[in-house]
């Protein structure tokens, strides 16, 4: 489930459902796992033993998520952005984990008693007596009922909180890393080596002289495969743009005006208050309390004295307010004004209003740039495929693929040579070739045209294969300067790797370090660093430091233009290494709880043989079912558009 939960957490939706404080509502919806054991599996969303999700509990889980979301955001998001995001998925992988490890759990025999299920729901403040202090029996039933649901079946829920408790404590309390696991670790990270190292100046290397004809192209035939000029083609490309078609269209007043009442509410902002909240436990207190506030007291002294915590709420809107009653109080005050006692749906309160920020309305012209550009887009999809409809009869009737662009009124561009890049022959890209198009093309045989392919965002295109000029080597002649150059780079290259070489063997039989650098008008350098440091490294000195901790001690290599010896190896500090090992030790232990309880997750839905149903989790929200076999990553995009009309 760990990793699951690391997936889930891209999506903004799926954040709501994992991390937000367990307030009454997630906490009764969160929770609900067995509630419609023994229902008809084929309204099963999920199917874990005996345990199973209805789909109608998949939704009011859904909708309570989103729901919070947007309270706490203080903005709406739609179902389709959540789609987009992989939320349906994300929400329904882990309610398969979960259902499978409590029914994993509920098999191996961890049930937990009705007594400690009894204490855990005594411990809910919600159902406590807001002037007593108390459980309270009849405040409990309200509760469930006020929320659809039943003390059998909520406390049923509870059940899952308490075994997971369990079952999580007995892992990390008898859990721990062998000592020698972080001692290993101390010894190789504190190791340290020293080591010297000098380079030799590119410009003492030796020049190679010009090449012959004879020469160039044996160096032709030997590097064949870095000369070969790649497979080229010339294309003949039809485009239909809906972008390009948008500065094209006339809006319509009245659907402007249309679509800016719809949207209206959306694009204005709402009214902000900056609130403090001082809950009290009767309405004595509360009342005891604003008038404090009254007199300017400060809200934290205020609270102190209650034993309380005040509640800040800095520049939100009405939505943002958890609780209905509070937030009614307070965007009915004036600002600087405070309350008497209010009585929220948890408890009484106290309430000052420090700050009012006032909504505001966008007028149409505000909205007119933007609303214009939606209208105009769409409209532009919509006249874009009535040209491709246009282009693909003419083409369906056998007309080529100039006559059918011609046909639908756009234009087919003729285009020089390119490689599967995309590439000219200077190397340039062309600005209409596309990595789709370029597939496309290259998948054609000479002569060959394509149908109508979606390039996405409201383009396509259709190809045509002119010509193709295969792969070949370059001619002497013709590119003589080129092939040229590549061969006094190559050769010089050689002969500096060579020179760098035989330095280091000068040195592998007896000369020093000092001695052959002196030769070159080199200095030493000498280096002392531990392991841990050299990983740390991040410049283009790492690729040394890595390859001096992977030899032995007095090892001579190479490495580009560097000449380097490793002259000792040595322990770290004992004193050091007992910290890191007991630090070590911790985070080992912490890493092995992540790995096991991740591996526990997945044992239990692979032994409890989870089945879900992605199609009926869509159904339950009105989104339209996915291919049989669809992968999860693309099970929740939305479908695309057809490519004509």
């Amino acid at each position: 489930m760990l990793a699951t939960f690391r997936a889930m957490a891209k999506s903004k939706i799926t954040l709501v459902v994992l991390f937000i404080p367990l307030t009454l509502g997630l906490l009764v919806f969160g929770n609900v796992s067995d509630v419609f054991s023994g229902m008809n599996a084929k309204d099963a969303v999920v199917i874990a033993g005996d345990r199973t999700v209805s789909s109608a509990e998949f939704k009011t889980r859904f909708d309570n998520a989103k729901k919070d979301y947007e309270q706490r955001a203080g903005a709406p998001i739609t179902l389709d952005e959540i789609v987009a995001q992989g939320g349906v998925t994300d929400i329904l992988e882990s309610l398969a984990n979960r259902e499978g490890f409590f029914a994993a759990l509920t098999k191996a025999g961890v049930r937990p008693s009705d007594t400690l299920v009894a204490e855990a729901l005594r411990k809910i403040p919600a159902f406590f007596d807001p002037v007593t202090g108390r459980f309270d029996a009849a405040l409990y039933r309200q509760k469930l009922a006020e929320n659809g649901l039943t003390p059998e079946v909520f406390e049923r829920s509870e059940k899952d909180n308490v075994a997971q408790s369990h079952f999580t404590s007995a892992i990390e309390g008898g859990l721990q890393a062998p000592a020698v696991f972080p001692a290993l670790v101390a010894a190789l990270a504190l190791e340290q080596r020293t080591f010297s190292v000098f380079a030799l100046d590119p410009r003492r290397a030796p020049v190679p002289a010009a090449p012959t004809d004879a020469q160039l192209t044996a160096f032709i035939k030997a590097h064949a495969d870095q000369m070969m000029s790649p497979e080229q083609r010339s294309l003949v490309v039809v485009r239909f743009s809906a972008r390009a078609m948008e500065p094209l269209i006339q809006i319509d007043p009245a659907e402007l005006q249309k679509r800016f009442d719809f949207r209206k509410d959306t694009l204005s902002a709402p009214e902000k208050r900056t609130v403090v909240q001082i809950p009290a436990k009767t309405a004595e207190a509360a009342a005891a309390a604003a008038a404090r506030l009254a007199k300017g007291e400060d809200p934290a002294a205020v609270a102190k004295t209650l034993g309380v915590e005040p509640i800040l709420y800095r520049d939100v809107p009405r939505t943002a307010i958890a609780d209905p009653r509070i937030a009614q109080a307070a965007f009915g005050m004036a600002s600087g004004q405070q309350s008497g006692a209010v009585q929220g749906g948890l408890g009484w309160a106290a309430l000052k209003i420090l700050a009012v920020t006032p909504g505001r309305t966008v007028t149409l012209a505000e909205a007119r740039p933007s609303l214009e550009a939606e209208l105009r887009a769409e409209a532009a999809q919509d006249r874009i495929y009535d040209v491709v409809e246009k282009y693909q009869a003419t083409h369906e009737g056998g007309a080529s693929l100039a006559e059918s662009a011609r046909a639908a009124g756009v234009t087919a561009l003729e285009l020089p040579p390119v490689t599967a890049q995309g590439a000219d022959s200077q190397g340039r890209p062309g600005p209409l070739l596309t990595p789709k198009l370029l597939k496309e093309a290259f998948a054609l045989p000479e002569g060959g045209e394509s149908e109508v392919v979606d390039d996405g965002k409201g383009e396509y295109f259709a190809v045509r294969v002119e010509k193709i000029f295969p792969a070949a080597l370059p001619s002497l002649s013709d590119q003589r300067g080129r092939i040229t150059a590549y061969y006094m780079s190559t050769e010089q290259a050689r002969i500096y790797r060579e020179k760098v070489e035989a330095i280091a063997e000068g040195v592998r039989k007896g000369q020093t370090m000092d001695a052959a650098a002196a030769q070159l008008g080199a200095k030493v350098d000498r280096v002392t660093l531990d392991r841990r440091s050299a990983e740390q490294e991040r410049t283009e000195r790492r690729q040394v430091f890595q390859a001096v901790f992977s030899g032995k001690p007095n090892t001579v290599f190479t490495l580009g233009a560097w000449v380097i010896k490793i002259e000792a190896i040595r322990p770290g500090s004992v004193q050091e290494a007992a910290l890191f090992t007991r630090a070590g030790g911790r985070q080992m232990t912490r890493t092995a709880y992540q790995d096991l309880a991740e591996q526990a997750y997945r044992w239990t839905r692979r032994e409890m043989k989870v089945k879900t149903d992605l199609n009926l989790a869509r159904k339950s929200l009105g989104l339209a079912p996915v291919e049989e076999g669809a992968v999860k990553d693309s099970a929740d995009k939305a479908p695309a558009k057809p490519a004509a009309k």
